[in-house]
């Protein structure tokens, strides 16, 4: 703690005239700065809009384009087809030249005024408009002489004046030939732009936009706006004739690129590369800016505002700086000193309102726990309780917080959000008011559901040992009287040959004293006190084995699969031993399906990286195979499986069962050096995990 006459608070606390100016100068100055790294950031992002916008529009009319320019192709293609048959057309009826000419004009083509008909040496034929059509040549047009001389498929003309319609026109013509491919004329239609116009028209685009539909050389075909300022139409001009794309004329360039920016507009290139055209589209950065220049000023008077708040906030906070400097070291102090010793500690702190619904967790709940805090925020301890659990320490709780006492190291299961539990160690004291009240508790606590687990796990090792060394030693003992009683009743079984009556007591003694046999050498397996005779040998052909002879003995009904991994993998066991494993878990699961169910038997490798806890058992490092048996029957509760590994327990009526055989693969899996575990639950089925540690060479 920093007494309040030191030194540095007294330097914390005295601030001169100058150093609050240059306060609020250095602040105007970030201020400015801030203010100018928005208005360009903002300023390049209103641009990139807008130069989205134009790439848009440029996309629309070439599609629009396009489409338009596709119909007349595909239009002309099908008349030149239907002519392709005839060596000399037009000798034919011209009026049903006519009739072709305008039923193709008439299906769906709004922009075509008309079509005609030149043959091999210019001279027309048939026109849509008019029949019979009127007597002329254009043998020395520049596109006649391309389709004859050169060859060309397709030509989109430069735009022309009508003397007689007295508006702008441009043609599309395609080159006809005959059945032997050889040049007999040509068909041209004529495009009206005003189509292309209109359509550029009624597109929703900014104010002050221009678009112009152009040939690569730049001249233009059809416009928006589609007149000059003086009234005369831009068709036939330059691009530059757009008052907007004058500027790419003084930089030289008719199409800078897909998109650029010049003098303060956005320009935008789409090309018609089949057609050798271009769609040009030009905004003015001026339209797309306004919103930005509205936000800027908006900025600008916020900006404002805030610095006069903040000059008066500051002469009014001079009065109180001294005592509020002290408190601001004071509260950082304590509160470095709290956050050092929470963070060395194992422990979370809580706290609760005076209804006990939970009001505060610190972050090392969520790095202890693994759960959101906010799933325990507003619920009470008991709505937090596991009901399946039980804690004696409940009771004392609750009658500690009801006389408003402290409470030290109170144990109580917490059910998380998942649905599992953890234990939880916890201690609290009353938080009152000044009067008394009390507004609820606070404390720590910690997770002690891992000491709990191993307590368990210790106590369950220490009862199945204690266990195995008592069968062990008295089956020991009864080995050593079965033995003269076996073999004694087998004696005079031979000598009472011809009684019947002793022959078959004789006989009863025998089976009861061979079943006792096998049950005492069950016990001592479980015991370790007695193994087979073990090798290497590969433990997936030994498993295949001894499934291949236990399944003869199962009834028919009950379907055993097998996902076993062919490998050659030793382990140090025993084939006798392996059949016991299987035919002891083949039993188990038979008895837990009723004999109607689906058994699945899994072998595969695996590898375990660090020690890993498996069972009761902990394995190192290491490789293993790991044998699942698993069942579709009833499964087991939490009671059952915690003793299923006991010698002697089982669920079965009397006289049905011995329970000595789980307790046999347990034993004999423990010798091996190996892990077993059961994963079961009521209604579910049970699978048994075996992990046979691998023989390295």
């Amino acid at each position: 703690m920093v007494e309040p006459d030191t030194p540095e608070i007294a330097a914390r606390s005295r601030v001169s005239p100058l150093s609050l100016l240059f306060s609020l100068g250095l602040f105007v100055l970030l201020m400015s700065l801030l203010l100018g790294m928005e208005a360009w950031k903002t300023q390049r992002a209103q641009l990139g809009f807008g130069s989205g916008m134009a790439r848009n529009y440029a996309r629309i009319f070439s599609e629009h384009a396009v489409r338009s320019i596709e119909g007349v192709s595909i239009t002309l293609k099908e008349i030149a087809n239907s002519l392709h048959i005839e060596k000399k057309w037009w000798e034919g009826d011209s009026l049903e030249l006519h009739t072709l000419l305008r039923g193709k004009k008439l299906n769906g083509l709004p922009h075509v005024r008309d079509i005609i008909l030149f043959d091999g040496d210019g001279l027309q034929r048939a026109r849509s408009m008019v029949h019979p059509a009127a007597s002329f040549t254009v043998n020395d047009r520049d596109y006649f002489v391309r389709h004859r001389n050169q060859g060309e498929d397709l030509i989109i003309s430069h735009p022309f004046f009508g003397r007689n319609t007295k508006t702008w026109t441009f043609a599309i013509s395609r080159r006809l030939t005959d059945l032997d491919n050889v040049f007999s004329g040509v068909v041209f239609a004529s495009i009206e732009p005003r189509y292309f116009q209109d359509f550029y028209g009624v597109t929703e685009v900014l104010p002050g936009v221009q678009v112009a539909l152009m040939q690569k050389d730049g001249t233009i075909l059809a416009s928006w706006p589609s007149q000059m300022a003086d009234g005369t139409s831009h068709i036939g001009q330059s691009l530059a004739s757009l008052p907007l794309f004058a500027p790419l004329r003084e930089a030289g360039t008719m199409a800078p690129g897909a998109e650029a920016i010049i003098d303060g507009t956005i320009f935008a290139f789409k090309e018609l590369d089949e057609y050798s055209l271009r769609v040009a589209v030009a905004v003015p950065s001026a339209v797309v800016l306004e919103d930005w220049r509205r936000h800027l000023r908006n900025l600008v008077l916020a900006a404002g505002l805030v610095f006069l708040v903040l000059v008066v906030a500051v002469v009014m906070a001079m009065r109180h700086m001294r005592s509020e400097v002290r408190t601001a070291v004071a509260l950082r102090e304590a509160a470095d000193k709290f956050a050092a010793l929470a963070t060395c500690s194992g422990e979370w702190f809580w706290e609760t309102d005076a209804d006990g619904r939970v009001t505060y967790l610190s972050d090392r709940f969520e790095e202890v726990i693994g759960c959101p805090r906010a799933y325990l925020l507003g619920q009470t301890r008991e709505e937090l309780l596991d009901p399946t659990a039980t804690s004696s320490d409940l009771t004392l709780v609750q009658g500690a917080i009801a006389s408003r006492q402290p409470f030290r190291n109170m144990e109580w299961p917490l059910r998380l959000a998942d649905g599992s539990t953890r234990w939880v160690r916890s201690s609290g004291i009353p938080h009152l008011d000044g009067e008394g009240r009390l507004l609820g508790y606070r404390g720590t606590a910690t997770d002690i559901t891992a000491q709990r687990a191993m307590a368990t796990h210790d106590l369950q090792r220490q009862r199945v040992e204690a266990l195995g060394q008592l069968a062990g030693g008295i089956a020991h003992e009864l080995n050593n009287l079965l033995h003269p009683i076996i073999n004694f009743a087998y004696f005079a079984r031979h000598r009472v040959s011809d009684d019947p009556t002793a022959r078959k007591y004789l006989d009863n003694v025998c089976d009861s004293g061979i079943r006792a046999r096998e049950i005492v050498r069950g016990v001592l397996t479980f015991a370790r006190h007695e193994h087979q005779e073990r090798r290497h040998m590969v433990f997936s052909q030994a498993l295949q084995h001894a499934l291949d002879l236990a399944v003869g003995g199962l009834p028919a009904s009950l379907r055993v699969e097998r996902a076993i991994e062919e490998s050659s993998d030793l382990a140090l066991v025993s084939e006798t031993e392996v059949a016991q494993i299987v035919v002891n878990l083949l039993t188990n699961a038979r008895d837990a399906t009723d004999g109607d169910g689906v058994v699945t038997v899994t072998l595969r490798g695996i590898d375990l990286a660090v020690e890993t806890e498996i069972g009761e058992s902990r394995l190192s490092p290491g490789c293993y195979l790991r044998l699942e048996v698993a069942d579709n029957g009833c499964g087991m509760d939490e009671a059952t499986r915690s003793r299923v590994f006991d010698p002697f327990f089982t669920t079965k009526p009397p006289g049905a069962g011995t329970g000595l055989g789980l307790s046999v693969v347990y034993g004999i899996v423990q010798s091996w050096r190996g892990a077993i575990e059961v994963d079961t639950r009521p209604g579910e089925g049970t699978t048994f995990r075996i992990h046979v540690p691998v023989f390295l060479e």
